[in-house]
């Protein structure tokens, strides 16, 4: 959980700082998602709702966190159904 937060924070950080120093789009993925996307996942699953909720995409947004959520639990348990590995 630890890494999931720190992650989070630390996207949210750079993200601001690249806006603030006017980074290029291209480097800025690459620091962003590249750099702290390998870090954790799930702080890029925070930053692409976020450009969503602040791009107006409300609705999207919540499909996404739903599914993504919803979706990757069912998966798991089927994973687990069908190979019985715990």
């Amino acid at each position: 959980i630890m890494t999931n937060l720190i992650g989070c924070f630390l996207m949210g950080v750079m993200a601001s700082c690249c806006d603030r120093y006017q980074i290029s789009l291209p480097i800025k993925l690459l620091i962003i998602s590249g750099g702290l996307g390998a870090f954790t996942t799930f702080s890029t699953f925070a930053l692409e709702v976020m450009m969503l909720v602040s791009s107006g995409k409300i609705g999207l947004a919540i499909l996404y966190i739903t599914t993504s959520v919803c979706g990757g639990i069912l998966l798991f348990g089927l994973g687990v159904l069908l190979f019985k590995g715990i």
